[in-house]
């Protein structure tokens, strides 16, 4: 169907100038449609004809609205018409292998892009619809709201602060570096858009004189960042391709989420969905594309969710005793996860047992009821030997012994996600090899 090919806004908007022959034949013309000139002509009649029927006639700003989209549209060469019509007439961006990444789905490649007042509007509910197919052909959950819930978070956390549930050193550490919206990259950004993808732990393995150990690296700590661009380009080539701008969000993804209802938080303070458990990576982005609002970003997330009603299973056994029943939030400063990614001595409280992980914890997640049959645990692909393994856990290890090792040894870490744990892989492996 024409109407279908032109796209909803194009449609609507040619439907209420009448379809005036001058916008039509240029329409026609940018986007490649000029083999269906004659039923949009015919159309057009009929149109006019229920036009005159009504007794009304189309508004002059209908009209030069219409003047303005036929401005904003630019020709697309046919190499590109794979993906989504650029108004800007650039050059579509690379998708994953390389090639020009389309709009995911079965929407028409030529749906119309409008600029109006220096930001960006497009087939809004193409886009919608484009996301929600997007990522259900991945496997991942999706939801997006107004951007300014990201500052409502803010203050949420600010709030908690000055109240003392989070102390000055836990938010010097791991809160103040969050950009929100003011000092992103994108700080008019009319949408927020949260996605989780889910992600398997990994398993290393470490060899040592009395056998090997396989360690496990929790998810996350795996590509963390390449993940979040990866997905971010993958949206960039298809459902939020064209003039639309997405940028990646500095946030808390946890309260975000579970703020805008795409997961809940368990007793540990670990977010979960029905489908994958804890299992997964949060990433958030935002965008200039006006989306209308998909979650409610009044939902009460400050709570544990009712499947912890009367559960105390990660209470019973977290390790340092971080979780608590009498309140919604932790006791971050005892949590293992904390002082496994934070270079410098061990407490001297922490008990020598509770190491389970190269790093992080996988205490609570493990004897999770919400977890039961969701655990993804990736067998190793990587392996240290003996030697590899000494000069890993070496208290002062002399990397000027040779080149070539640690060069193979930087190459092991890179594979297995560990190369941005320099700092604390080497205190963090000993502690794990000497549990007693």
């Amino acid at each position: 169907m024409v109407r279908e090919r032109v796209g909803t806004t194009v449609d609507s908007a040619l439907f209420i100038a009448g379809f005036d022959s001058n916008v039509a034949s240029r329409l026609l013309r940018y986007s490649d449609l000029a083999k269906e000139a004659e039923a949009m002509r015919g159309h057009s009649r009929e149109c006019a004809g229920e036009r005159r029927d009504s007794g009304a006639s189309a508004p002059g700003r209908a009209r030069r609205a219409v003047e303005t989209l036929v401005r904003a549209v630019k020709p697309l060469p046919r190499h590109e018409r794979g993906g989504r019509c650029r108004a800007s007439g650039m050059d579509p961006l690379p998708g994953r292998d390389g090639s020009a990444a389309g709009l995911h789905g079965g929407q028409d490649s030529r749906d119309t892009c409008i600029t109006q007042g220096g930001r960006l509007s497009m087939n809004d509910s193409s886009i919608e619809g484009g996301l929600k197919k997007w990522a259900d052909e991945r496997g991942y959950l999706i939801t997006w709201s107004d951007a300014r819930v990201v500052n409502e978070v803010r203050r949420d956390f600010e709030r908690r602060r000055q109240a003392g549930e989070i102390s000055e050193s836990v938010y010097e550490q791991n809160l103040r570096a969050f950009t929100y919206l003011g000092g992103s990259a994108l700080p008019d950004a009319e949408t927020v858009v949260v996605v989780v993808v889910p992600r398997p732990a990994h398993r290393v393995e470490f060899r040592t004189a009395d056998g090997s150990l396989e360690g496990i690296v929790p998810p996350t700590y795996v590509r963390y960042r390449e993940t979040q661009e990866d997905v971010r380009r993958d949206l960039e080539g298809g459902p939020l391709g064209g003039e639309v701008r997405t940028v990646s969000l500095g946030a808390p993804l946890k309260a975000l989420a579970a703020r805008l209802g795409l997961v809940t938080y368990g007793r540990n303070n670990i977010t979960y969905t029905p489908r994958f458990g804890s299992y997964h990576q949060l990433v958030g982005f935002l965008t200039d594309a006006e989306l209308g609002p998909l979650a409610d970003p009044t939902i009460d997330h400050t709570r544990a969710s009712a499947e912890c009603d009367g559960c105390t299973a990660c209470l019973a056994a977290c390790p340092t005793g971080a979780i608590r029943q009498d309140t919604f939030m932790i006791d971050v400063e005892r949590c293992l996860t904390l002082h496994s990614e934070s270079p410098g001595p061990w407490p001297g409280w922490l008990p020598a047992s509770a190491h389970n992980c190269v790093i992080g914890c996988m205490v609570c997640q493990d004897v999770c009821p919400q977890n039961s049959g969701r655990l993804k645990v990736e067998p190793p692909v990587v392996s240290f030997d003996e030697s590899e393994t000494g000069l890993l856990t070496a208290s002062a290890p002399d990397q000027d012994c040779s080149g070539s090792v640690w060069d193979v040894i930087k190459s092991k870490c890179g594979a297995a996600g560990l190369a941005s744990l320099d700092e604390v892989l080497s205190r963090n492996l000993r502690a794990l090899l000497s549990r007693p």
